[in-house]
């Protein structure tokens, strides 16, 4: 888990050797995360950032009927975080899961945060994951607006359209709040 996190760390910044110790030591690789786990509960006083090697992790939540939402999605090379953000103490509003088997590695958000302040490959790296979750959020946030579920399929199509092949029926349906048979109408065309 550590040299993909390296591998994909080198994409952004030059790195040494001090970065590979920093996560040896503080970095816990999750090689085996069974699907349904759950990495991190609404609420928990944990502070991690958990990046996804391989396999699929959502941060969901249930509403009073007991449905679950999906609020974020993160493929491999994406990461979800116990926190709003890095500058936040602010839990998130839903629970982090494995919607896969997964492959993951888990950081210590305050840790990050404080190296960052004293190295630029961390800053670098802070600013690519933090804004890999932001454009998510923001463009999910955009979709959801979208008042014609046919127009709001289409359009999550056009900007996800890699997530489309991975994602299951049901699993689109919540991350669009929408019903199975109005995914299932969209991705024919009927609505």
């Amino acid at each position: 888990m550590v040299d993909a996190f390296l591998f994909y760390w080198k994409q952004y910044t030059p790195l040494d050797g001090r970065h590979r110790q920093w996560l040896h030591q503080h970095g816990v690789s999750l090689s085996h995360v069974p699907q349904g786990w759950t990495l991190h509960s609404e609420g928990a006083r944990n502070h991690y950032l958990f990046f996804v090697a391989k396999g699929l992790l959502a941060g969901v939540s249930w509403d009073a009927d007991a449905r679950r939402r999906i609020h974020m999605l993160a493929p491999p090379g994406h990461n979800l975080m116990g926190t709003r953000n890095f500058y936040t103490d602010k839990q998130v509003p839903y629970d982090i899961v494995a919607l896969r088997a997964s492959a993951v590695l888990r950081l210590p958000v305050d840790a990050l945060k404080s190296l960052k302040e004293q190295d630029t490959a961390v800053a670098e790296l802070v600013a690519v994951l933090r804004e890999k979750q932001l454009k998510q959020h923001l463009l999910h946030n955009a979709i959801l607006q979208i008042h014609r579920e046919g127009d709001r399929y289409r359009t999550f199509e056009r900007y996800f359209h890699e997530w489309t092949g991975q994602l299951t029926l049901q699993e689109m349906a919540e991350y669009l709040a929408m019903s199975v048979a109005s995914v299932k109408r969209a991705r024919r065309g009927n609505i």
